[in-house]
């Protein structure tokens, strides 16, 4: 079954904290995304990370301004489209965590925004451009 779901073994345990139709889809697209772009090893921090965001998210939208929330999608869209390495989308993510610091009661932290750039990845097929190399 897992394969029919184009989901790993990982990727089903981590479906098991949620359970809608959604949760399969973002799920099966982030399974996707990671064997297009060479990153199968890394999809239980990937799976990891895009919960905190979206744990993050659901407390945080209310005390999120709209303007707030367009540039921290914008950045992260950048971002995922520069064909960066993991190790400089971190570096990254660490930095747009910092310049968003103090807009929001729980602080934005470099896995929320990790979160987020494998969420639009997950939700935009056309953003492929992840280079897995670490140099």
């Amino acid at each position: 079954m897992l394969g029919i779901l184009s989901l790993s073994a990982q990727a089903y345990e981590q479906l098991k904290v949620g359970t809608t139709r959604d949760t399969v889809k973002t799920l099966s697209r982030l399974q996707r995304y990671c064997s297009k772009n060479g990153l199968d090893n890394l999809i239980v921090p990937i799976c990891d990370f895009k919960t905190s965001w979206d744990i993050w998210r659901t407390v945080e939208r209310h005390f999120l301004a709209s303007t707030d929330y367009i540039l921290l999608e914008q950045k992260t869209t950048t971002l995922l489209q520069a064909g960066l390495t993991i190790d400089r989308m971190v570096e990254e993510a660490k930095e747009v965590a910092k310049q968003f610091s103090g807009i929001t009661g729980t602080p934005l932290t470099p896995e929320h925004v990790m979160g987020l750039l494998f969420s639009l990845a997950a939700q935009s097929g056309a953003i492929t451009n992840v280079n897995v190399s670490t140099a």
